[in-house]
């Protein structure tokens, strides 16, 4: 056996790690994961008492269902129509011109224009963009449809 082969049977059996070199598993021995025994990190909410696994997910959780209006307008991707947040750009914008998004509009009278302005400025940003693969004609074609529609809603 040599040396090499030697360093390599450095082993952690809780963590599930392996290391090359003494120094790197001593590192090991201090860090987060093996004072988990090995665990991911979670995150817990105390409002529901859930777990999750990941802050992403506790991220995603909090902004659904616990978070309020003023939190969520606070966020990047905020649709105000709605009262919903996206993570993502490109998530706003498809929800922007689905079919959820038109139903509370066609359901909701008391929409306000400042409203309408924000998802103008949406529309007309994204309608530029080159990589979302889309047909633009057929896309301009559709917002104009989705915005003639909420103003004809105030005449």
């Amino acid at each position: 056996m040599d040396k090499t082969e030697k360093l390599k049977n450095i082993y952690c059996n809780l963590c599930d790690f392996q290391a090359t070199r003494p120094a790197e598993f001593i590192r090991h021995l201090k860090s987060q994961k093996h004072n988990r025994n090995g665990k991911p990190k979670s995150r817990h909410c105390d409002l529901c008492n859930k777990d999750f696994i990941n802050s992403f997910l506790y991220k995603v959780h909090y902004l659904t269902f616990h978070a309020t209006i003023k939190e969520k307008s606070k966020h990047k991707h905020y649709c105000r129509v709605c009262n919903t947040v996206y993570l993502t750009e490109i998530n706003l914008f498809n929800h922007i011109i689905g079919r959820n998004h038109l139903k509370v509009i066609k359901q909701n009278n008391n929409i306000k224009l400042e409203d309408i302005a924000h998802m103008q400025k949406i529309y007309e940003y994204h309608k530029i963009k080159k990589y979302f693969n889309i047909d633009l004609a057929l896309l301009n074609n559709q917002l104009n449809d989705d915005l003639q529609y909420i103003l004809n809603l105030y005449n």
